[in-house]
C-alpha cells in the first residue's frame, strides 16, 4: 500500500510533503531520526511544529516561509524542505533560510551560548552535487586544511538527491533509504 500510496501522492511535491508531516509529528519523527546523525543520544524524542514564516528583519529584509520548522525538547531547530525541481542559487538559499532560523533564536540581552542548533534536511528532486553518486550529503563548517575540525556544531546542513538512488526495494537496507526509495 506503501509504494501505491507514494506513485499517486508523491512526497517531492512540498504540498504534500507538508500536509503529511505537520498533521503528522509522529511520522516526522520517524523522518528525522532515520538519518545517521540522530542515532543514540542525538534521537529526536519529542517535537513541536513551528511556524513556518521567518519574519522580515527590515524594510528591504524577504519574507522566507519554510515547508517544515520544527522543535524538539532540548532546543534544537530542524528546517525540513522539499525541493520539486532545480532552483538557481538553491545552495545561497538554504543558507539564508538556516541564518535566520538561526539568528531567530538569540534576544538582545541573551548569552549566545543560547542559539539553538539548527539541522537544515532538504530534499531535492533533482541532482544538485554533481561531483558524487552519494545521495546523502552532510555539509558542517570544516577547516580547509584537516576538513576535519568543525568550527561549531550549530550549523548542520543535509541534502538528499532524490534521482540518485537507484537500488531496488530489495537491497534497501537503512531507515533513510526506506524513506526515500520511491518506486
Amino acid at each position: 500500500i506503501y509504494y501505491i500510496l507514494m506513485r499517486l501522492l508523491p512526497l517531492y511535491y512540498d504540498y504534500i510533503f507538508k500536509a503529511l508531516f505537520v498533521r503528522n509529528p509522529d511520522i516526522l519523527l520517524n523522518l528525522i531520526n532515520s538519518l545517521p546523525q540522530f542515532t543514540g543520544n542525538r534521537r529526536v524524542t519529542e517535537i513541536t511544529i513551528l511556524n513556518p514564516e521567518l519574519p522580515k528583519l527590515g524594510e528591504i529584509d524577504k519574507v522566507s516561509i519554510l515547508d517544515i520548522r520544527a522543535r524538539d525538547l532540548t532546543g534544537r531547530e530542524f528546517i525540513l524542505e522539499m525541493q520539486g525541481n532545480s532552483h538557481p542559487f538553491f545552495p545561497e538559499r538554504l543558507l539564508l533560510y538556516w541564518a535566520k532560523t538561526f539568528s531567530s533564536g538569540i534576544q538582545q540581552g541573551m548569552n549566545y551560548g543560547a542559539l539553538p542548533k539548527v539541522y537544515s534536511i532538504n530534499f531535492l528532486n533533482f541532482v544538485l552535487i554533481g561531483n558524487t553518486e552519494f545521495f546523502h550529503t552532510r555539509f558542517q563548517i570544516l577547516d580547509t586544511r584537516t576538513g576535519k575540525i568543525a568550527l561549531t556544531e550549530h550549523l548542520e546542513i543535509t541534502i538528499i538527491e532524490l534521482p540518485k538512488i537507484s537500488k531496488q526495494i530489495e537491497s534497501v537496507q537503512t531507515d533513510l533509504e526506506r524513506w526515500t526509495k520511491c518506486p
